[in-house]
């Protein structure tokens, strides 16, 4: 048995043991490793959220309303609370465009508004005093005329969107009056388009992304903890015919041997590899993982190989299976020609019985025959 310089039984391919000791070498010694750990450093999400915090927090000494700043920590600490802002974030293209056809449609409601209903936009009625009201004909200074297009297409975004009915900003027309049809149309075409559509439609995109998220991460879940990230294979098979998955992915093929393998190569000379060394080193160099064990495990050798025999049994089973089925039609396609050639040699048309009965006799001697 090999031993290391302990006195410690060893082995070339305990590469884990290797693999860090190249790696905290490499950390001591390399510059280099720095430099590039700095940059990886700055371009981690997690470390520039914690550098705006600690920027928050010396702000703070000057104006506290930094401080207020530092509640968004429960971004980075609650997972739902990450997942419902990618749920808005996710699919921000397609909201954007889908707020943009809001913004477009409420438009068009702002010229029919500024056109027909110019001077009947109030957002609050008469301004009352001592229980009495103002003369009505008085300035109301909570009233929101469409004295120009822009006022009105900003009544429409505060008033139509926020309440999500523009009936609320128009004066209350009585029913006798001549434009009350008009009014019902285009309150009510707005409380359709804009107030029932378009915005169930950004909260639908919403709630869906929020659903698909949710699914993909627990397809990624339910992957990282039924299957070997190495192998490949599932845990049932592992806990039917191994030493059980936990076993497997903690001794078998643990997947940070295989990175420590990686760095020991990776710091290792070209010249002193071994063979097994130099073939993974060389696929690993063309980004090849053909070296990686995908769907094999040698605790399931056995049930593997069983199941590929199986596999040869039933393809043969199915080879044979079709050459049954080609040598049948073969026959069925001599017989049709025999009783075709058959008919036309008795002058088979239909209309001679005794004909016919000849070659209905001798057909069905021929089956007959072929039957036996």
């Amino acid at each position: 048995m090999i031993k290391d310089e302990h006195g410690r039984p060893s082995s070339i391919f305990n590469y884990q043991r290797m693999g860090k000791r190249e790696f905290y070498q490499m950390m001591r010694f390399d510059p280099r490793f720095f430099a590039i750990s700095i940059w990886a450093l700055a371009r981690n999400g997690r470390f520039l959220w914690r550098f705006v915090f600690f920027i928050a927090s010396c702000l703070g000494f000057f104006n506290r309303l930094f401080w207020s700043l530092l509640l968004l920590e429960l971004m980075s600490t609650s997972r739902v609370v990450r997942q419902v802002l990618k749920a808005v974030t996710y699919r921000g293209r397609q909201l954007l465009l889908t707020v943009l056809l809001g913004i477009i449609f409420s438009y068009y409601f702002s010229i029919i508004g500024f056109l027909a209903f110019a001077n009947n936009f109030e957002i609050a009625g008469p301004d009352v005093e001592d229980g009495n009201s103002q003369d009505l004909t008085d300035f109301n200074p909570f009233t929101a005329r469409c004295t120009n297009l822009l006022t009105c297409f900003l009544v429409n975004l505060d008033i139509g969107l926020r309440k999500g009915d523009i009936g609320d900003a128009l004066d209350d027309y009585e029913w006798n009056d001549p434009k009350q049809w008009q009014y019902v149309v285009y309150t009510l075409a707005y409380f359709v388009i804009i107030s029932t559509i378009l915005l169930n439609v950004i909260f639908g995109i919403i709630i869906d992304t929020f659903g698909e998220l949710r699914s993909q991460r627990d397809a990624i879940e339910d992957d990282m903890r039924n299957r070997c990230f190495i192998c490949d294979i599932d845990r049932a098979e592992f806990d039917r015919h191994g030493n059980g998955f936990e076993f497997h992915i903690k001794e078998e093929q643990n997947m940070w041997m295989y990175m420590y393998f990686i760095i020991y190569l990776q710091e290792k000379s070209s010249t002193e590899y071994t063979g097994p060394e130099s073939f993974v080193a060389s696929l690993y160099g063309n980004n090849s993982t053909n070296w990686v064990p995908q769907n094999k495990a040698m605790s399931l050798a056995d049930v593997l190989d069983s199941d590929s025999e199986e596999e040869e049994l039933i393809l043969a089973s199915v080879k044979r299976l079709e050459v049954g089925v080609a040598a049948n039609t073969e026959t069925l396609r001599e017989v049709t020609e025999m009783l075709s050639k058959m008919r036309r040699d008795e002058g088979f048309d239909g209309s001679s019985v005794p004909g016919s009965a000849r070659s209905l006799n001798r057909a069905g001697s021929f089956g007959g025959s072929q039957r036996l």
